[in-house]
């Protein structure tokens, strides 16, 4: 992708403050916020553009106040992890090693591993005093164990409110030899330090936890809401008309009646959340991108998908259809039907005629898709998903926004309906393989039945039919070998699809006790038909071990059954 107009699911870069609209005031009252104070937060839900208005609008206008941005991304933390926060702040102050080369702060203490020390040492190094520390997704700080916060905590406070530690202080009395250094002076100076912190709306009150040690943390705080209806339109037309750069599209344009079906379809309660605004807008700016000479979006360019046959609002759910099936279509082959099941079984639950976003951590992904981060990485960077740090380490992963369910059921209708063709045309083989095995044995019985008439009357007339003897023997012989080997067939046959579809009958079972403890009954009736299809086909066929198998997952099943009977009684199904 070249220079586009729209970043889609990604947030705006700095470079990109000419494409960034619609947030003018929040942009204005998030700048006062941090002049006036040393410590912001900045929250909001995910999706809402955090990141998008520090990287393009505010931050932008801290550099040409004079500051020098460190951007910290800690990262949510993993039981292998060597990582810890100050390691990440650290990476992030030293961008060039040189920054962190030996100063006279070495020679004063030896081995301090303090934040005050690194950035001190920075500022020494680059006569940089004016630092501002970015921590965008704040909430991956408490993924990290107990200790690796507390400490963190402390380093951070000793950063805000501490010009010159006492342990500095105390050296700087004893140490005569070091009076005419060079950097001496410098320890003195005072930093310039300010902090703002983004954290989403949901973990907003983990906060709480460092206010012993941070009391001012949630002193100056804004809210980011959702695009208000102007404010969206804004962010769809002024991007398109932007003629100051080089883009992949030329300038274009939104009819009104292009712009009224768009917000109408992205508002909810008077809310446009980003994320699905720009992935509509990329879609019409691809438009333009292939036909030079359009000039404006029009109603007809909502309806290349359905023809015009539809409402605008059917057109744009398309679009986003669209959206979903070609992200999907963008994976290696052998990574788009784990995919798809691990999305349209486990993200999403039918509720009613709509539908309902559910999450997974990434270790469940792991062990029953196989599908690796790398992958997952990809389907979070084209939109899909967002990731949400999980307290205990890891994080977990859901859709991005509500308009994708929809696309995400009809994908899954689609396969279950083919799912079920497959496994009628499957049954339907395996009826056939049997008649032909039943047809083999029959055909056996009536051959060996021959070679004992045959037997019978070569013994009677042994002196007259000797060669009659050898043929009987031979023909029983092959009598015997085919019904060995039609038995062996369908043995065969049995225990293979017996094997195979455990696995699905045990799918079948997770998935109904998931849906069942989660009180969606009829979800969870579902899934124990399936399983039950498949114990009463396949349960006494194949090798023992399987067959027992079979049998625990039966018992699995009834178990199941008497909770949904239980929660039936108690009104507690949804």
């Amino acid at each position: 992708m070249g220079n586009r107009r729209y970043p889609g699911p990604k947030p705006f870069a700095a470079g990109q403050s000419a494409l960034f609209n619609g947030r003018q005031q929040e942009t204005r009252q998030l700048l006062r916020l941090i002049d006036d104070h040393q410590l912001t937060v900045l929250y909001g839900r995910s999706g809402y553009g955090k990141s998008s208005l520090l990287n393009a609008a505010v931050l932008p206008e801290m550099v040409e106040k004079g500051y020098h941005l460190i951007n910290v991304r800690m990262g949510a933390w993993t039981p292998d992890s060597t990582n810890t926060p100050l390691r990440s702040t650290v990476q992030a102050i030293a961008e060039n090693p040189k920054n962190l080369e030996k100063t006279i702060l070495d020679d004063l203490v030896a081995w301090d591993n303090s934040l005050w020390y690194y950035a001190k040492t920075f500022a020494i190094n680059t006569e940089k005093t004016k630092l501002l520390f970015v921590f965008d997704q704040f909430e991956e700080l408490f993924t990290y164990p107990a200790k690796d916060t507390e400490l963190y905590e402390n380093a951070l406070a000793e950063l805000l409110k501490t010009n010159l530690p006492q342990r500095y202080r105390d050296q700087l009395k004893s140490r005569n030899d070091l009076e005419g250094h060079v950097q001496r002076p410098a320890v003195f100076e005072r930093l310039d330090i300010k902090v703002v912190i983004a954290i989403r709306s949901n973990r907003f009150h983990l906060l709480e936890r460092m206010t012993p040690t941070l009391p001012q943390i949630l002193q100056h705080t804004m809210e980011l809401d959702a695009l208000n209806r102007e404010g969206a339109r804004t962010a769809i037309v002024a991007p398109a008309a932007e003629a100051g750069g080089q883009y992949d599209s030329q300038p274009f344009g939104y009819s009104p009646e292009v712009q009224e079906a768009m917000l109408d379809f992205l508002s909810q309660e008077g809310k446009v959340e980003g994320v699905l605004l720009q992935m509509l807008c990329q879609y019409f700016e691809r438009l333009v991108i292939d036909n030079p000479k359009k000039k404006r979006i029009e109603l007809s360019d909502l309806h290349a998908h359905t023809g015009g046959s539809v409402p605008d609002d059917s057109a744009l759910e398309a679009i986003v259809d669209a959206y979903y099936q070609s992200r999907i279509n963008d994976l290696p082959d052998d990574q788009e039907g784990p995919v798809k099941r691990f999305i349209e079984d486990n993200l999403v639950q039918r509720v009613g005629d709509g539908g309902m976003r559910l999450s997974m951590h990434q270790a469940q992904i792991s062990e029953r898709f196989g599908i690796e981060a790398e992958v997952l990485d990809t389907l979070v960077d084209n939109g899909l998903l967002r990731t949400e740090p999980y307290l205990r380490g890891g994080v977990t992963y859901e859709l991005t926004h509500d308009r994708l369910i929809a696309p995400v059921l009809k994908s899954k209708a689609a396969y279950d309906a083919t799912e079920a063709d497959r496994l009628k045309e499957q049954l339907e083989e395996e009826e056939r393989k049997r008649k032909e095995a039943e047809a083999l044995r029959h055909k056996a019985e009536e051959a060996q039945q021959v070679a004992e008439n045959a037997k019978k009357t070569a013994e009677d007339n042994e002196k007259r039919a000797k060669w009659l003897a050898k043929i009987a023997v031979a023909a029983f012989a092959v009598a015997v070998l085919l019904g060995i080997y039609a038995w062996a067939t369908l043995q065969t046959v049995r225990s293979e699809r017996a094997d195979k579809n455990l696995i699905l009958c045990k799918e079948f079972v997770v998935d109904a006790r998931r849906l069942a403890k989660a009180d969606y009954c009829t979800s969870a009736a579902e899934k124990i038909g399936k399983a039950l299809l498949l114990i009463e086909v396949y349960g006494h066929q194949g090798k023992d071990v399987t067959c027992a198998a079979y049998e625990r997952e039966e018992t699995h099943v009834r178990d199941i059954q008497q909770l949904l009977t239980n929660k039936q009684k108690q009104g507690a199904c949804r």
